[in-house]
């Protein structure tokens, strides 16, 4: 499949976090691989998100979890080139990609994990997962933040549809 590369901006943040911008224009590696991790993302509750009466947020925390994994691995697959920038522009999907990982999930993650442990750890027996989760004085705080995430990731899928060259296959309803 041959596509022509079309060089784009790219504009990406969470307000008084950290954002991700400048031009980009994908090879048909970073294409092929975009296509990859946007199957990932698009696939997931991070990005279709979680409502108030369903899912739990350890599976949503899970979920995030897997997206290090599964972009390390297609990052690997593709090899160096990806993280180059092949046109005119001064981004390239490896920079955008691992930016993602450490400077928006990361931090939810190592934030959210620990907090969410300890309070598991204190559920009594007899007492269901989601009714622990129910009476949990921050679930409403980590669902706040998994919902923002879920923004955040939803917009950078759109990012890597259209480095994909493909219209998103995805919409959030809100």
């Amino acid at each position: 499949m041959s596509r022509t590369p079309n060089k784009f901006t790219v504009s990406l943040g969470i307000p008084n976090m950290a954002s991700i911008s400048g031009e980009w224009e994908p090879n048909e590696n970073q294409q092929d691989a975009s296509w990859e991790i946007y199957v990932e993302l698009v696939t997931r509750v991070s990005v279709v998100g979680l409502k108030e009466d369903e899912g739990n947020v350890r599976e949503a925390l899970s979920s995030l979890y897997a997206i290090f994994a599964e972009t390390r691995g297609i990052l690997k697959r593709y090899g160096p080139g990806i993280a180059i920038s092949p046109g005119k522009g001064d981004l390239s999907l490896g920079y955008i990609a691992v930016s993602v990982l450490n400077d928006f999930l990361r931090p939810f993650l190592t934030k959210w994990h620990p907090i969410l442990l300890s309070h598991e750890e204190t559920r009594n027996e007899g007492v269901s997962l989601m009714n622990h989760y129910k009476v949990w004085e921050r679930d409403d705080e980590i669902r706040e933040g998994l919902n923002q995430l879920s923004d955040f990731l939803y917009e950078y899928s759109k990012i890597l549809a259209k480095g994909a060259g493909i219209p998103p296959l995805v919409e959030k309803s809100i």
